[in-house]
This record gives structure tokens, sequence and C-alpha cells, in this order.
């Protein structure tokens, strides 16, 4: 039976990690896409903007900022936070683990800074396709 458990386990984490990493460069792919569209947008499908938009480029690149700058820095609390566990395993003395919940928090950010960009160089690409 506790073999079976431990097959179990190991499974799930195996699962785990592989959506935490198709999860990343899921947002990766999908921010640094954007923000290279966008480039491209500037340059070849609207080289003459509205000025009162440039606050939504502004922000939206802001936003693709904040999501690449979360994603990354949550690739190094992660280790921290699997190291952190194999501890607790080896019944190390360690406290509650607090990485496990910034990657966390960082991971929500990112996807939270990459729904706003979105919507920012939307609203910026309507505004100047449709002037």
């Amino acid at each position: 039976m506790a073999d079976e458990k431990f097959e179990q386990a190991k499974m799930l984490i195996e699962a785990s990690e592989a959506s935490s990493h198709s999860f990343d460069k899921a947002i990766l792919t999908l921010a640094s896409g954007a923000f290279a569209l966008s480039l491209v947008f500037l340059k070849d499908v609207a080289p003459v903007l509205n000025k009162s938009t440039l606050y939504l480029l502004k922000w939206g690149w802001s936003f693709f900022a904040l999501c690449l700058v979360c994603i990354l820095v949550s690739f190094q609390t992660s280790q921290i936070a699997c190291n952190h566990l194999l501890k607790r395993i080896y019944k190390e003395n360690v406290e509650k683990n607090k990485w496990g919940t910034i990657t966390r928090i960082l991971n929500w950010t990112s996807i939270v800074s990459l729904i706003a960009a979105i919507i920012f160089m939307g609203t910026f690409f309507y505004a100047n396709l449709y002037k």
C-alpha cells in the first residue's frame, strides 16, 4: 500500500512539474511575442500614431515587462521552494515554505500583468488603426 501511494505521489509530482514548465513557457512566449508584435505594429502598420494614445503603449509595455520579470524571478523562487521541500522530506529543521508562496504570487502577477498588457495594447492598436 505504501509503494502504491509513493508511485501515485511520484506521478502527481511529475505531472505538476510538466504543467509548471508548460505554464512558464506559454507565458514567456505570449509576452515576448506580443511585445515583438507591438514593435512591428509601430514600424510597419501604424508609423503615424495618435499622440494621445501613447500612454496606452507605455502601460502595455510596462505590464509586458512586469510579466516577464515575474516569470523569470519565479524560476528561481521555484528552485528554492523545491530545495526547501527536499529538506523537509529529509526531516531537517526548516520553517514554512515561503518560497512556494512567493512563486505562486509571482505566477499570478505574471498572468494578471499579461492580461493587462494585452488590454492596453489592444486598445492602443484599435485607437491607432481606426483614427
